[in-house]
C-alpha cells in the first residue's frame, strides 16, 4: 500500500537537492526520481521559499542541458566544475599495493571501486 509522504513544515523552509546522491536512490528505489515531480512536490508547500539543487558542471553538452532544464523548471541551481584527476596504470598499482598492505596491517578492508572511463579503468575509494 502506497502511503503518501506529508511533511510538516514550521515556518520558512530551504530545500537543498544534491542531485548525485538523489540519483543514486533509482537504484534503491527501482525507478529514476523525476526532477520535476520532485520540484513541484516541495513546492506545494506555501513554508518553501527556495529550492536548491547542487549538481557538478561538466563539458558534457548533456549536462549543461540539464542544468539549464533545472533553471527552467525553477530550481535554483549551484554548480562548480567537475574535477577529473587522472590515474595511470603505474599510480593505480602502487594505490593498490599501499592499500592492501593498509588491509593487512589494521586487518580493515578498504573498499575499492573500478569504473572504466574511456578504455581505462579508474580507481575510486570509499574511505
Amino acid at each position: 500500500m502506497d502511503k503518501k509522504q506529508v511533511l510538516k513544515l514550521k515556518g520558512k523552509t530551504a530545500v537543498f537537492i544534491d542531485w548525485a546522491n538523489v540519483y543514486g536512490w533509482k537504484k534503491s528505489l527501482k525507478k529514476e526520481v523525476d526532477p520535476e515531480k520532485l520540484f513541484g512536490y516541495f513546492k506545494k508547500y506555501p513554508q518553501v521559499e527556495e529550492i536548491n539543487f547542487y549538481y557538478g558542471k561538466d563539458k558534457h553538452p548533456k549536462s549543461k542541458q540539464f542544468l539549464k532544464k533545472m533553471e527552467e523548471v525553477g530550481f535554483r541551481v549551484i554548480s562548480k566544475e567537475v574535477k577529473y584527476i587522472p590515474v595511470s596504470l603505474e599510480n593505480a598499482i602502487l594505490i593498490l599495493r599501499l592499500l592492501w598492505t593498509y588491509t593487512v596491517a589494521c586487518k580493515q578492508l578498504i573498499p575499492i571501486f573500478y569504473f572504466p572511463v574511456m578504455g581505462i579503468l579508474r580507481p575510486y575509494i570509499i574511505f
